[in-house]
């Protein structure tokens, strides 16, 4: 079993298949049931008064929320921040607000260019591999 930090208490235990200890299972699952009642009673509240409602801590929601522990998120407007810059995400499963989604696929399609670039040049010719590498060799002395 991997060994991993507990995310309520930061000691380290046996992961199964929780992110919590044993010794934080009970206040977990008390929490999360409060949380998904709090939402399911209150859709479009925001992450504030689920606080304020339920007690717990907002680090703990907004854990529940990224993690997907509680999947009544979608009903959370702005619950889930982009993992790259912390603004709302767009997407709940992807967690990316729209300006780095955008950056992310300019970037890919910059390298789709680049290697479609790459593969319609010819391979170099052994000559001309022999003479980068004597290039290369004389920038070493």
């Amino acid at each position: 079993m991997p060994l991993a930090k507990c995310k309520r208490c930061e000691k380290m235990f046996n992961k199964v298949d929780s992110p919590v200890c044993n010794g934080c299972q009970d206040a977990e699952k008390e929490d999360s049931d409060k949380v998904r009642d709090c939402i399911t009673e209150h859709p479009g509240i925001s992450l504030g008064k689920i606080v304020e409602m339920t007690g717990v801590n907002l680090k703990v929601v907004k854990r529940m929320l990224d993690d997907g522990i509680v999947k009544e998120a979608k009903a959370v407007p702005n619950a889930v921040r982009c993992v790259q810059c912390g603004a709302p995400a767009v997407n709940f499963e992807r967690k990316l607000c729209k300006g780095c989604v955008e950056r992310l696929n300019n970037q890919m399609a910059s390298m789709q260019r680049d290697i479609k670039f790459q593969s319609d040049q010819p391979a170099a010719t052994a000559e001309e591999n022999k003479s980068v590498m004597e290039t290369f060799s004389d920038k070493q002395r």
